[in-house]
């Protein structure tokens, strides 16, 4: 069985609701009930064909949105009074994210890759002579095919 997952958000005096299954599957002409704080129905709706339901707040008091999805799959999302009222929308604009240990992780891992690559080049560079260039005015190095060596050349 897959996952129902639903989300809310206020806009004004509607409240929009989202749903979708794990897969990215979106339930479709799916049961959509409102709930007061006391478990009193409010309103009933369905979702459309992109698993979206809207409808306008009754009363701007703490409510239970559930989605019915069928064979048990069932999902619940509360929006509180600060959110029917526009309040935390306005704290979360305003509130600058930090970055996680998964950001942090991920920029360490682009460094060490950067690393790693620079010293293969390197490594492939010191492994064919024939790319040595000179350096601090010293001729350039050739390889001596029949002795096996380095030799300089002049």
């Amino acid at each position: 069985a897959h996952k129902v997952t639903v989300f809310a958000w206020v806009e004004g005096d509607t409240v929009t609701v989202e749903s979708k299954f794990s897969g990215g599957r979106r339930p479709k002409n799916v049961p959509v009930e409102v709930y007061d704080s006391a478990g009193n129905l409010l309103l009933k709706g369905a979702t459309d064909d992109q698993g979206i339901f809207s409808f306008t707040t009754p009363k701007k008091a703490p409510v239970t949105i559930v989605l019915l999805a069928g064979m048990g799959h069932r999902a619940e999302w509360i929006l509180t009074e600060d959110d029917l009222q526009g309040n935390d929308r306005t704290r979360a604009e305003s509130t600058p994210s930090k970055p996680d240990w998964r950001d942090i992780l991920g920029g360490l891992g682009c460094i060490i890759a950067l690393v790693c690559i620079a010293a293969y080049i390197r490594s492939r560079r010191k492994k064919n002579p024939s790319n040595r260039t000179a350096v601090d005015g010293e001729p350039p190095v050739a390889a001596n095919p029949s002795s096996g060596t380095d030799r300089n050349i002049k």
